[in-house]
């Protein structure tokens, strides 16, 4: 056998880079959409609410309230749920408070590193993330409405 040099082959520092940012462009894009998606929550929480009650109240009505008489504590439980519902959407609208302006920045730093890579092309992250931008920054501004 010949005495073969092996030597790695190291690319340059600026490809690394270019990749890493790319590389984190994406986890972004990621962060972004969850946190969007979590700050978008309560809204349907509170229709899942509404909902639930519509809902036991169209079995009330449909059993002519004698559901009251088989299960005296079927009020109390109905409202213990709505509470717990409750309490998660207020926690979630606490929240949303601190994600939204996160969701902003990490859609936009997502957006500045995805537009910096000249071999692929990312339009669909790219389009996806100005459309959480724009929904975090709507809910954003009705969150602060409602807070003044």
């Amino acid at each position: 056998m010949d005495n073969l040099d092996y030597q790695a082959i190291t690319p340059p520092a600026k490809m690394v880079a270019k990749m890493y940012l790319i590389r984190c462009g994406k986890i972004l894009f990621a962060l972004s959409l969850i946190m969007t998606i979590i700050s978008i929550l309560p809204s349907f929480l509170f229709l899942m609410i509404a909902g639930y009650i519509l809902f036991w109240f169209i079995v009330v009505i449909c059993s002519l309230g004698t559901i009251f008489v088989t299960n005296p504590e079927f009020a109390g439980s109905i409202t213990s749920v709505t509470d717990n519902l409750a309490n998660i959407t207020t926690a979630l609208l606490d929240a949303s408070y601190y994600l939204l302006p996160l969701a902003i920045v990490a859609g936009v730093f997502s957006i500045i590193f995805l537009v910096t890579d000249k071999t692929d092309k990312h339009i669909p992250r790219i389009v996806f993330s100005s459309i959480f931008i724009a929904i975090a920054v709507i809910l954003l501004i009705i969150r602060i409405v409602n807070m003044v």
